[in-house]
């Protein structure tokens, strides 16, 4: 059968209302729906990238980059390039998806976020910032570190979440650094500079908390 995806307006009786894909799909596996500026995006399995804008009934399909089979995340800035965040890393589009440069290669990255003129990026190897468009990438220091002794494949140091105005990065527990300081940390500036959250101190006493939600409100 074909991928279905329905959409439905808050506040009212409308029922739920389709939404066509481009073309015919070979699957109907889909990877999440990444809400961005200018609308939405998705991953189907074995089929490629789609992308529903603002105020339209029908996914368009784009390109998708040479050897991505999976994608964990993407967004886009504020010109309008993409980012896609994948096992093979990071990949990028200044076409609107025609076309894609894979710009970060080092490891497999789960996450990635555009927030104050940055872009930030976490993965098996920890939590990059670019500041030019995502052509270099600046690893970022936390505190403390995960121990890489204890990584496993597809494990990342730090989950990402953010508000309009913060950046919030919550570390994975290990044996050595179960209960210490610096579980939930949150920065202002696009991650240029971090600071321990205040209610770091309560929450990394709860244990096997994998990741936590922040409102608009903080």
């Amino acid at each position: 059968d074909k991928v279905k995806v329905f959409k439905k307006s808050l506040g009212n009786d409308q029922q739920w209302e389709r939404l066509n894909f481009e073309g015919d799909q070979t699957a109907n596996n889909i990877l999440g729906l990444y809400p961005t500026p200018s609308g939405f995006y998705t991953y189907v399995i074995r089929d490629g990238l789609y992308h529903l804008k603002r105020g339209s009934k029908r996914w368009e399909k784009l390109s998708t980059p040479k050897g991505l089979y999976d994608m964990n995340a993407i967004t886009e800035d504020q010109s309008g390039n993409l980012y896609i965040a994948s096992q093979n890393g990071i990949y990028q589009s200044q076409d609107g998806g025609v076309t894609w440069k894979h710009n970060f290669t080092q490891s497999w990255m789960a996450e990635i976020i555009f927030q104050h003129q940055s872009l930030i990026a976490s993965g098996q190897s920890g939590i990059y910032r670019s500041e030019d468009q995502g052509q270099t990438w600046q690893k970022v220091q936390l505190y403390p570190e995960l121990n890489y002794s204890f990584m496993k494949m597809y494990d990342t140091t730090f989950r990402l979440s953010a508000t309009s105005s913060r950046l919030f990065a919550i570390r994975n527990d290990n044996p050595i650094n179960k209960n210490k300081e610096g579980r939930i940390q949150y920065s202002e500036d696009g991650g240029r500079t971090w600071a321990v959250h205040p209610a770091d101190d309560y929450l990394r006493q709860l244990p096997d908390v994998q990741n936590f939600t922040v409102d608009g409100k903080g």
